[in-house]
């Protein structure tokens, strides 16, 4: 629909750029009145954005039995193995979801494999989606992965991995989403979707995160809210929630929604390797 896709393609940074080009247009112009309002409107979506996607930094909520989430589209490996081993060696997480592992053209995925392959090395368990470039990888120390996996297209809107694991002995659910770029796709039928199939089976506490290609306002994720899930950023964020298209963030597209869980604290620091920020979290269980 034409209003959701004018909402996705205009964020407030977006305009607020635009509003800036239009003051220093005006001001070179010797159109001052214009310019002042050029400049007033800027402030104005200034201050909107910031109140939108930054959040103060806050003191860690207190959790049981932590788990550090690394959630991270890599747009096709891109930045190279050797960047982004050196990368999630310094995340150091427990849990470690990535999603565009190598690219479609990649027919032998040797990419994909030889990353699966160096985190199963470095003590991870590994389920993963070759052909939808997915891995879900948790630290063996600590927790374990089911050998059934549930890995479906959504709608018709992207792909997503769901695997039930546990963490230090308690159940955990965990999906990894990764939504089409496409602007004008409705992605309504996907989130519902995800929503629907997270809530199959035993009762357990979950973890979904991935590149929704979706904006955290989006009315898609109204039901997830209803249904008691929580967004990391809103619960305990600290920083810039905005995640693409790095180096300069003007998008909010990747996500890390639980529910059962608290979170004790997320951010989406800026890296070189991907031109999308990573989401790291650390979560856990309610005292």
């Amino acid at each position: 629909p034409l209003p959701s896709t004018l909402f996705y393609a205009t964020p407030l940074p977006l305009l607020c750029v635009a509003a800036a080009g239009g003051c220093s247009l005006a001001w070179f112009r010797g159109k001052r009145r214009r310019a002042a309002l050029w400049g007033s409107l800027c402030l104005i979506l200034a201050l909107g954005a910031a109140h939108a996607d930054w959040f103060a930094e806050r003191p860690p909520a207190a959790v049981v039995d932590p788990i550090r989430v690394v959630s991270w589209n890599l747009n096709g490996g891109r930045a190279g193995q050797s960047a982004i081993q050196a990368a999630l060696a310094e995340f150091d997480g427990d849990l470690v979801c990535l999603g565009e592992v190598g690219h479609f053209g990649d027919a032998r995925r040797g990419f994909y494999r030889e990353l699966e392959a160096h985190l199963r090395a470095r003590g991870y368990l590994t389920r993963g989606w070759a052909g939808a470039r997915l891995i879900v990888a948790i630290r063996a120390s600590h927790g374990s992965l089911g050998r059934q996996r549930w890995s479906e297209e959504i709608a018709g809107v992207g792909y997503l991995l769901r695997v039930d694991a546990e963490w230090r002995g308690r159940p955990l659910r965990v999906a990894l989403a990764d939504f089409r770029s496409r602007p004008t796709m409705d992605r309504r039928p996907g989130t519902d979707g995800v929503l629907s199939l997270l809530q199959e089976g035993p009762p357990a506490p979950w973890i979904c995160m991935g590149d929704f290609n979706t904006p955290r306002a989006s009315r898609g994720f109204d039901a997830w809210r209803a249904s008691g899930a929580r967004h990391a950023f809103e619960e305990a964020g600290s920083g810039y929630a905005a995640t693409w298209p790095a180096p300069v963030p003007v998008l909010n597209l990747d996500h890390l929604w639980s529910r059962g869980l608290t979170t004790a604290s997320a951010s989406a620091p800026l890296r070189p390797e991907s031109d999308h920020c990573p989401v790291l979290a650390v979560l856990g269980w309610a005292p």
